[in-house]
């Protein structure tokens, strides 16, 4: 199969994923009554603020974890989270080293490409 034939596979299981779980959502709303509904939509509702909020204070908790982990330069372990230290990724003009390259011919020795890899996007 080539990479199209591939793709339209996958496409076509990724909405045979879709219409099940929109099969189940329907089935699972069929035996439910409206009063049923609205109940269930207030909880979630209620919830939501209080995601909502813990979201935000994760996010600050998050940054202030970065901050402090970064600063130490080292991995902190918590009780079942680890937070790992990652160091910079070092980037370089491409198209400065390219054009030094025609000066310099042995910078090409320092290039390595790595292997190349793949998003599957929407359409629009």
């Amino acid at each position: 199969m080539d990479a199209r034939e591939l793709l339209v596979e996958y496409e076509n299981l990724q909405a045979h994923s879709d219409a099940l779980a929109l099969r189940m959502e329907a089935e699972t709303n069929a035996v439910l009554t409206d009063e049923q509904r609205a109940e269930i939509a207030a909880i979630k509702a209620d919830y939501a603020i209080s995601f909502t909020g813990l979201k935000a204070e994760l996010d600050m908790l998050y940054e202030a974890i970065k901050r402090a982990v970064i600063a130490e330069g080292a991995p902190v372990d918590g009780e079942r989270l680890r937070a790992v230290y990652v160091k910079p990724r070092i980037t370089w003009d491409s198209k400065k080293l390219e054009g030094l390259a025609m000066v310099i011919p042995q910078v090409l020795d320092a290039r390595k490409e790595g292997e190349a890899s793949i998003q599957i996007r929407n359409l629009k």
